[in-house]
């Protein structure tokens, strides 16, 4: 079961210049003896089939972008903070379940970086040492720290996995243009296509905290964008995501399953049609 979550990940995501055919079984064989997936389910309160589908993350390395802003510190007494502590703890988590390495984290405008961030208390350390203060530089950040660096590896053959972005701000770009992002992921995909491992070498989830309608509006532009938003994806904050569900399904969604969208929305389609109905 779990060597058919990976192989239809990899089919999916046109991952085959990563794994190609008889690579994944070992693969499989690690997370079932490791116990991950009883873990994940237990602690998140996940159906067996939902905690089987992150079996996915085991595919990915995961690095993390958090916007560091002032907003996220004056707006909404701090909250936004505290949602981003949260968002990196719990994503750190189940990542390490699958992929002991951790993920790493930088900053739209800190220059700290963290390293093999495994749990809580390591990202909760990480970010207290972070002064929340500036504009919102997502593109010009975003490209100079994740995807010239990852456009690199690609090119000189070195990258050892594909890697899942995860983008966590509150609100649209400020101290650039306004579709800098976009213009950033569109040439970082275009040059992944040019090497054996493809433009699908690059995953983007795009994660909003705090209750900005206009940032809301800027990031689901991105998610319907003709050129890349099959290569992204969306998330809500939680009461945003939790209404739009409740509306059009009449489902309460749990914080838990809000993680599992986040975590999966750019790596399963399943996931991330879902949530395009629901727009």
């Amino acid at each position: 079961m779990i060597l058919n979550v990976l192989r239809q990940g990899v089919q999916d995501q046109n991952l085959q210049a990563f794994y190609p055919p008889g690579s994944l079984e070992q693969l499989a064989q690690q997370i079932a003896h490791s116990g991950a997936l009883a873990r994940i389910a237990a602690e998140w309160r996940l159906p067996t089939e939902v905690a089987m589908d992150l079996a996915r993350l085991a595919l990915v390395d995961i690095q993390g972008c958090l916007d560091d802003s002032g907003s996220m510190a004056f707006e909404e007494n701090g909250e936004r903070i505290d949602d981003a502590k949260m968002i990196v703890s719990k994503v750190a988590q189940a990542a390490t379940l699958f992929d002991t390495d951790g993920i790493q984290i930088c900053f739209l405008n800190s220059p700290a970086v963290g390293q093999g961030i495994k749990n809580e208390a390591q990202a909760q350390h990480l970010l207290s040492s972070i002064n929340f203060s500036g504009l919102t530089p997502l593109g010009t950040s975003f490209e100079r720290k994740v995807l010239q660096p990852l456009v690199a590896a690609a090119r000189s053959g070195t990258l050892r996995k594909p890697v899942l972005a995860i983008i966590v701000t509150d609100g649209e770009p400020a101290g650039e243009h306004r579709h800098k992002l976009v213009q950033a992921i569109t040439d970082a995909k275009r040059a992944l296509a040019t090497t054996r491992y493809g433009a699908d070498a690059l995953s983007i989830e795009l994660a909003q905290v705090g209750n900005d309608q206009k940032a809301a509006a800027f990031l689901n532009e991105i998610d319907v964008h003709p050129e890349i938003g099959s290569f992204v994806d969306v998330t809500g904050n939680f009461e945003m995501e939790s209404a739009q569900m409740q509306q059009t399904t009449g489902i309460a969604l749990s914080p838990d399953m809000w993680l599992v969208k986040l975590l999966l929305g750019a790596l399963d389609t399943a996931y991330d049609s879902h949530d395009e109905r629901r727009r």
